[in-house]
């Protein structure tokens, strides 16, 4: 269950409480003559998305409704943020940053308070603003910083050696620090934090720690910035069940090795102290059999430590084959990432694919283009043909008509009429021809531009379709030979297994024969155990020494 709690929430509010007191504190004292500006001497903090008062006040305090106000930042062009003169705000000249976000109170300036509101404060606000009131002798720069925060989230992890934990916070500006802290608010040592600035200039912040269990388990994440007097915290408590013994394949086995290396240094013990015993109680026996049985002893000691070395050598040969496995298992995510890629471009040929099957069909538009433009070259021929023979007629229509003039002056009306009927004809026709020409001029001058284009899309559309074949060969053959790799990655990781398999099994064969030998080794024990009282009456007792004397 992760609790989130707040540290310095009103700290913002606390200061500007204290700007502000501070003002009215300076209004408590007039003083005669010309007014001045004053305003706050401390940088102004706001977060993003809330409003903030940029406070300026004249002293001694006048009616400033009539007054020209100016609120401007240096830095930006136009330079005002706000502008006031004759009772009215002049939107002409303010920056587009600020408009609709900045406001004078009516009846503050009454009093002489020319503070400035400034809504939804934004990163970009942050900057100098200078207050000035025209007619006083100084001017009063404020400086208001612009921060963005937010809460931390901490997400839990199993490692070999405890939890991990790992904090993240989104959406910081300034760039922030993030400290690790356990129930008793001790630091906590981790890894260097990793940082993120976007687009927006937001840094997002993560930090991960490794921690053990403790008497509460109780941890805090804590981001904070100095500059904004910011801090966020998330608090986590972490189960006890969290913190138990990791069931990994080499935990396993070294624990099964520690149990079998506990139990041969029983067994030697057992039977080196029942030797001891049999040699306390046979001593009449001679030192021929001791000398046996401590040779037995060390040949079985021997033979324990030879065990115990192959284990150790088989240990040491699963750990690399692990060792392996990860390192094949990074290889197979490499491999992933390239089939993704892989995928992805095989998308892009698709496209490409379309984008050929487009250029086929327009092409087929070219030719059929192309057709037309042959037709028109011969009409345009046809045109012209027409042209020269309708110059013709012209000149062979000169002499006619001044031979129907000299007719008409001697009164030949009826033939003059007629010639004046065929002149008209002739005109209409002439006008007619003569527009249609002007349209067939248009037209093949239009064609030609067309032609042209179409020439340098067809020569344009070949070049792209080139490339783009080239490119598609390339990628299937990168293809391919990706494939061949992530193939014979699979057939190698899959013979790595199976033989980690049989490793396994091996050990385990190995892991009953001992199991087997040291019940064996009980056994005879045992039997030693059972033997040995009866030798021991024998010699302690006097009496039944006598009688067989």
């Amino acid at each position: 269950m992760i609790n989130t709690k707040y540290e310095h929430l009103g700290d913002f509010r606390a200061l500007v409480v204290m700007q502000h007191s501070l003002v009215l504190f300076i209004l408590t004292y007039s003083c005669g003559g010309q007014s001045q500006v004053i305003g706050s001497s401390q940088p102004i903090v706001a977060i993003v998305g809330d409003d903030v008062i940029l406070p300026c006040q004249l002293e001694p305090a006048v009616d400033a409704r009539e007054m020209t106000v100016e609120w401007a930042r240096p830095d930006l062009k136009p330079k005002y943020v706000f502008l006031r003169r004759d009772g009215t705000e002049l939107q002409r000249d303010k920056h587009p940053m600020y408009k609709g976000r900045t406001s004078l109170s009516e009846d503050k300036l009454r009093w002489g308070d020319i503070s400035l509101k400034l809504t939804e404060v934004k990163l970009s606000d942050s900057g100098a603003y200078r207050c000035i009131v025209l007619g006083t002798n100084k001017e009063y720069v404020i400086k208001l910083t612009a921060g963005s925060v937010s809460l931390p989230t901490v997400s839990i992890s199993k490692a070999s050696s405890g939890v991990d934990l790992q904090c993240k916070s989104e959406g910081w500006y300034p760039e922030p620090e993030v400290l690790w802290l356990d129930s008793d608010g001790n630091l906590l040592s981790a890894g260097s934090t990793e940082i993120i600035r976007d687009p927006n200039d937001l840094y997002t912040v993560s930090s991960r720690v490794t921690v053990e269990r403790r008497h509460n388990n109780m941890f805090t994440c804590r981001v904070t910035q100095n500059n904004i007097n910011q801090t966020r915290e998330a608090l986590i408590h972490v189960s006890d069940e969290l913190f138990m013994v990791q069931s990994s394949s080499i935990i396993r086995i070294t624990i099964c090795i520690i149990v079998c290396f506990v139990s041969i240094v029983a067994v030697v013990l057992v039977v080196r102290k029942c030797g001891q015993n049999k040699k306390n109680k046979k001593h009449h026996e001679g030192e021929t059999d001791l000398g046996e049985r401590k040779m037995l002893l060390d040949k079985i000691k021997a033979n324990q430590d030879e065990k115990l070395e192959m284990k150790d050598k088989e240990l040491e040969h699963v750990q690399q084959v692990i060792t392996t496995m990860t390192e094949q298992k990074k290889n197979l995510e490499l491999v992933q990432q390239v089939i993704t890629t892989l995928t992805e471009q095989k998308k892009d040929l698709e496209l490409v694919q379309q984008v050929i099957t487009t250029l086929t069909e327009q092409k087929k538009d070219l030719e059929l283009v192309q057709q037309v433009i042959t037709t028109l070259t011969e009409q345009k021929k046809d045109l012209e043909e027409l042209k020269r023979k309708i110059t013709s007629l012209q000149t062979e229509k000169k002499p006619k008509k001044q031979e129907n003039s000299w007719f008409g002056s001697f009164g030949f009306s009826k033939e003059k009429n007629e010639t004046l009927e065929e002149t008209k004809e002739d005109l209409e026709k002439r006008k007619t021809i003569h527009e249609l020409l002007t349209n067939t001029y248009t037209q093949l001058y239009s064609t030609d531009a067309l032609i042209n284009r179409m020439t340098e899309w067809k020569q344009k559309l070949e070049n792209d379709k080139e490339q783009i074949e080239k490119h598609l060969k390339e990628t299937e053959r990168k293809r391919e030979e990706v494939q061949k790799q992530i193939q014979r990655q699979r057939a190698e990781l899959q013979r790595q297994r199976e033989e980690l398999q049989r490793q396994r099994e091996e050990l385990q064969r190995q892991r009953e024969e001992v199991q087997r030998k040291r019940v064996e080794e009980e056994k005879i024990t045992k039997e030693h155990e059972t033997q040995s009282p009866e030798g021991g009456d024998v010699r302690n007792n006097p009496s039944s020494s006598t009688n067989i004397q």
